[in-house]
């Protein structure tokens, strides 16, 4: 008899419980951290930028900005700003953008760089790249989203170059991808006009190639709407419930509201054709079975009586090895196929193998194992199918 309830348990008691309480944690814990990251680093790229930025002061460069930003209608006034060292140009700010170049440009290369970090203002590619991050610490546990993310920021590179070279021939062409080889770096933040590594060399093959209208912004959105069908089929897969949860359809859920006590609401005669209330002082219910729970929770005082629902063999008792976020437990087969299971016991005090009569106290209200506060996690299981305790006692 013991092994058989034993398996009835292992196959129907929830496995679904323990998952649902750390997956959660898991995905908040990586979420927290990858937004504290982004957090953080915006503050101190800004203050660095702030401590080794030199306002252009050239009025050749000023001018040529001014005369790309008529000619490419940007309404903004983006700055200028110089950066020591060996750094290749790039836009930075949303709502304040600016073009950071290396110093010592001129010519072909100034131009260029211009262009190219004033196309990305005008097409608002740092708002892409700012939605995919924010997909990105939602969704990091997902290996297809990083991916798209690093799709979208080469379609953008793609996209600018196209507008760039749009009027160029040959010999330009090749003069655009040598400046791009000549300023390979990487950007700071936002995009950058030429990072070295396998998206360079993705902009140089596109580039040898004959200027054709290549849909590359029709592209970019489309790995966007992608990318928001993924993350929002992932999380319609995890809040799915699942099938085989319940095998009865589970009713309206009731008003919880504590009833009034009656004297004659809990009988605790032994009765082997009735099921008696576990817990006889505490009738609220914090949750019921339904939504991939598989048992009623009863809020009560730590320490308050659990009674045996009806008579039978303990066939499990004390610290649950199986399933430890139940804790200390108890599992009581009653014959006839009907099994009862009562978790987060603070003490147990009925023994493996014990004959038990109805209203025989078993064990005693906890919050051990996974649990958020002293309650009664209780089920009961008809042939191995939860049964719904609204049912039995729709006063509770």
């Amino acid at each position: 008899m013991y092994q058989a309830a034993q398996a009835v348990q292992t196959a129907h008691l929830p496995q679904a419980s323990l998952v649902s309480v750390l997956v959660p944690r898991l995905w908040l814990a990586g979420a927290a951290l990858l937004l504290c990251w982004a957090l953080a680093k915006r503050p101190l790229l800004c203050a660095r930028l702030a401590y080794l930025r030199r306002p252009e002061t050239d009025g050749l460069i000023a001018g040529q900005t001014q005369q790309l930003r008529r000619e490419l209608s940007i309404a903004e006034n983006v700055k200028v700003y110089t950066l020591p060292g060996s750094v290749t140009p790039f836009v930075c700010g949303l709502l304040c953008p600016a073009v950071y170049l290396p110093e010592g440009l001129s010519g072909r290369q100034l131009e260029y760089s211009l262009r190219h970090e004033l196309l990305h203002i005008r097409a608002g590619h740092l708002w892409y790249k700012l939605l995919a991050e924010v997909i990105c610490v939602l969704y990091w546990f997902c290996p297809p989203v990083w991916l798209a993310r690093s799709c979208m920021d080469t379609l953008c590179e793609l996209d600018c170059d196209r507008r760039v070279t749009a009027s160029m021939d040959g010999p330009q062409r090749r003069q655009y991808g040598l400046t791009l080889l000549s300023l390979a770096g990487g950007a700071a933040c936002g995009s950058g006009l030429s990072r070295a590594g396998r998206q360079l060399a993705v902009r140089l093959a596109e580039l040898k190639r004959p200027q054709t209208k290549r849909p590359v912004r029709a592209a970019l959105c489309l790995v966007c709407a992608l990318t928001v069908l993924l993350t929002g089929c992932g999380t319609a897969s995890v809040l799915q419930e699942p099938a085989s949860v319940t095998a009865t359809a589970v009713p309206e859920p009731r008003s919880t509201q504590e009833p009034a006590l009656d004297d004659d609401t809990f009988e605790v005669e032994p009765e082997d054709d009735t099921v008696i209330w576990p817990v006889p002082e505490y009738t609220y219910v914090s949750r019921w079975v339904e939504n991939g729970h598989e048992g009623t929770d009863i809020a009560a005082e730590s320490g308050a009586d659990v009674l045996a629902m009806r008579p039978g063999t303990v066939v499990q008792a004390g610290w649950n090895e199986e399933e430890p976020g139940y804790g200390y437990s108890v599992c009581i087969d009653h014959g006839d196929g009907v099994v009862t299971f009562y978790a987060h016991c603070d003490q147990v005090y009925a023994q493996m193998g014990q004959q038990v009569d109805q209203g025989d106290v078993i064990a005693a209200v906890g919050s051990t194992g996974l649990s958020t506060g002293p309650h009664l996690h209780v089920e009961l299981t008809m042939d191995g199918l939860y049964c719904d305790l609204r049912e039995l006692f729709p006063e509770n």
